[in-house]
């Protein structure tokens, strides 16, 4: 099965905006600094953004790819390849690709990263 999950954080664009904001805070002069309450929310953001970029890998990690699975003695096939899905976590809107399959004969589609 392939490996969704990328542990690298300097791969992460939300982590190169997190180093971005640290290094111009960084940079300024104590005279120069925006108020606290600034900095405090454009650092929320920006932790919050690399949370949501590692919640989304993690949750890649529970889908199959497979061109057929086998679900409660039921055969499933692939019908759509790595779609996009909006899901909702606690550090806001994440998308993962998410694969779909119906079963054999018609019916319902499934998406083993919702089961």
């Amino acid at each position: 099965m392939e490996r969704y999950h990328n542990e690298d954080l300097l791969g992460l664009t939300s982590f190169a905006k997190l180093q971005d904001l640290l290094a111009r805070r960084e940079a300024k002069d104590v005279s120069e600094l925006e108020p606290f309450e600034d900095y405090e929310r454009e650092l929320g953001v920006a932790i919050r953004g690399v949370e949501c970029d590692l919640k989304a890998q993690e949750l890649a990690r529970y889908d199959v790819d497979a061109d057929t699975i086998m679900v409660a003695g039921h055969e499933y096939h692939k019908v759509l390849d790595k779609q996009p899905k909006p899901y909702s976590t606690s550090s806001g809107p994440v998308r993962v690709p998410r694969n779909l399959y119906r079963p054999k004969g018609g019916g319902k589609s499934i998406c083993p990263l919702e089961l």
